[in-house]
């Protein structure tokens, strides 16, 4: 069963590893450094992340919550939803 709970900044490395691996094109500095700012408060989206975590507790993907009135931002999330569904985390069975 797999379970959903809100991000913690003990949870950065794995978010970032699934963000890697879900966009592997994106720069390994740039997810660090986004993943940082979201624990220090300093980026406006996403509002929430929120981690799909498994029974023995290793999470094995995310979703970002937040609001957007850019359409074209919109159509790009509605696009990547179907990787959402595929775990990005890694090596998990």
């Amino acid at each position: 069963m797999v379970h959903v709970r809100s991000a913690t900044i003990d949870d950065a490395p794995a978010w970032q590893r699934m963000r890697e691996a879900l966009w592997p094109e994106g720069i390994t500095s740039d997810h660090a450094r986004e993943v940082g700012e979201f624990f220090a408060g300093k980026l406006s989206m996403p509002l929430e992340v929120l981690l799909a975590i498994d029974d023995r507790g290793a999470p094995v993907g995310f979703a970002c919550v937040g609001t957007s009135s850019d359409s074209a931002r919109s159509r790009s999330m509605s696009q990547d939803s179907m990787h959402r569904r595929q775990r990005t985390e890694p090596n998990t069975p």
